[in-house]
């Protein structure tokens, strides 16, 4: 009976950690070396700074309470509309 040896690999964290690392770095490689326009794709580090000025400001909050306030809504109608259709 033959031993099959496999090779370690790291942990599974560890590797499910580098495709959204890699793909952060090619991010920060591409806005920092000017290979992309500033317009099309911002640097990572600017997209955080407007986040975090959003965040500051209350307007991400209230934005976000606006969008579920929506869905919930939806939700309502959709499942009044199911409801009424399932019984008839």
């Amino acid at each position: 009976m033959a031993v099959v040896r496999t090779k370690y690999r790291g942990p599974r964290w560890v590797r499910r950690l580098l495709g959204p690392l890699w793909v952060l770095g090619l991010w920060f490689a591409l806005a920092g070396g000017g290979l992309v326009d500033d317009k099309t794709l911002p640097a990572p580090s600017r997209v955080w700074s407007a986040g975090w000025h959003l965040v500051a400001d209350g307007e991400l909050q209230h934005n976000i309470s606006a969008s579920l306030h929506r869905v919930a809504w939806g939700l309502a109608i959709g499942l009044l509309a199911g409801v009424a259709l399932a019984a008839s």
